[in-house]
């Protein structure tokens, strides 16, 4: 339920700027974040005391702590992926929708992103976000994304999420990644 919120809306945001919405469908999420299969180490969060809820009105709700075990400067890179599988046995993954951000602290207070809500509740609102610095949420509405989502018919089936960071620790440029795994089914 952890990573619902991002993925919901990142694949709301590909849907209308793809423009090609047909099926009405819902997201089933498979656990929490996950270790990417590409060998990098999960991000420096502790999301162990945040709930993320769906509430009955169809808002999202933040309510707990997230503490950042590891600092993040600028320039700090970003990429969101949307993988879909491609072979039962799970080998074959396509990339089939994406955003890379060379620095995302230069956009990270842009309005009108799929991250906006999120960050207009966080008490630090720029980079850098230094280690040990906790964000506490009071059952902080994040607004309805529960809106309509459609997609062509041929894109449901399974699905992953895989973000990426990269940021400079000690003058070490250091790359973290972290994935979900979703199902999209017609409603």
């Amino acid at each position: 339920m952890k990573v619902q919120f991002l993925v919901i809306v990142f694949a709301i945001t590909v849907c209308r700027k793809a423009k090609v919405c047909e099926a009405v469908v819902t997201v089933t999420f498979e656990g929490e974040f996950k270790s990417c299969d590409n060998g990098m180490e999960l991000f420096g969060w502790d999301m162990s005391k945040l709930d993320i809820l769906m509430m009955d009105n169809e808002n999202i709700t933040l309510n707990g702590k997230l503490e950042y075990t590891a600092e993040y400067k600028s320039p700090m890179t970003v990429k969101i992926s949307l993988m879909r599988l491609l072979d039962k046995e799970g080998d074959s993954w396509k990339e089939e929708a994406s955003r890379s951000f060379p620095n995302f602290c230069d956009v990270i207070g842009k309005e009108d992103e799929m991250w906006t809500n999120v960050v207009a509740l966080m008490e630090k609102k720029t980079c850098p976000f230094p280690k040990g610095h906790t964000e506490t949420f009071d059952n902080a509405n994040v607004g309805n994304v529960a809106e309509t989502l459609k997609v062509p018919t041929d894109m449901l089936g399974s699905w992953k999420a895989v973000i990426e960071v990269g940021s400079e620790r000690d003058g070490v440029n250091v790359n973290e990644c972290t994935m979900a795994p979703f199902l999209l089914e017609d409603v």
